[in-house]
């Protein structure tokens, strides 16, 4: 038991989730810059995407 005491007072638990917090804030910031500099997945540049499936679009039967 007094081990696992020394392992807590090594480790702060609030610095671990601040830590976890940080690392996703950084990985979600860099996967959305990776994703804005790909042509085909900025949202700010070139056109957009997927209006052209609703031309092809037919309306339902009626049901009666």
């Amino acid at each position: 038991m007094n081990k696992i005491w020394q392992i807590w007072q090594i480790v702060d638990p609030r610095m671990i989730i601040i830590a976890v917090v940080g690392s996703f804030a950084t990985c979600a910031l860099v996967f959305h810059l990776l994703l804005l500099s790909v042509p085909d997945y900025s949202w700010f540049k070139g056109e957009a995407i997927g209006y052209s499936a609703v031309g092809d679009m037919s309306p339902l039967p009626t049901l009666r």
